[in-house]
This record gives C-alpha cells, structure tokens and sequence, in this order.
C-alpha cells in the first residue's frame, strides 16, 4: 500500500476520533445544572458536602473550592448527571 495513502487514512481517523471525543465533551457541558443552597456539613463517611438544596432536596456534594464551607452558609451546586459539586459560594 503507498505510504502517503496510509498517513493520509490515519489522519482521517485522527480527526473523526477527535470530533466524536469533543462532541462527547461539549454533550456533557450542555448537561451541566448549577443549583443553590445551603450548606448542612460534612459526611466523614461519604467524604462529602451535604448541600440541601433551595428546591428542596439534600445532595453529597463533592467540593472542589478553596474556601471554608461552613454549616448554614450558602453555596453554589453544580449537578452533571450523578456527580455534584460544590464550586463556589454565591455572595
């Protein structure tokens, strides 16, 4: 087989392989939902936030901000299918 013919099937692999990795992405960006609440603590035993949310609901959350989360204080809740995260606090 030519050469250049193979460099040039890989390549169109390279992209389509990229395409799909970066609709995958834009796909899970999309589905991204931000939430408020308010913090109730930390669950040693899950390794979480526990956020109660304004709607209601009490979520383990993930924290990925560098401020103290403290019991009572609000903060933001970013949900991404059956990961959440607490990434900020509002003002």
């Amino acid at each position: 087989m030519d050469t250049l013919k193979l460099i040039r099937e890989q390549q169109a692999i390279n992209r389509l392989q990229y395409a799909k990795k970066r609709q995958a992405e834009i796909d899970a960006e999309e589905s991204k939902e931000q939430l408020s609440g308010r913090i109730l603590g930390t669950n040693a035993e899950l390794g979480a936030v526990m956020v109660e949310l304004d709607n209601g609901g009490t979520l383990a959350c993930r924290s990925v901000t560098s401020g103290n989360l403290k019991p009572s204080s609000r903060a933001i809740v970013t949900l991404n299918g059956s990961q959440a995260w607490v990434d900020g606090m509002p003002n």
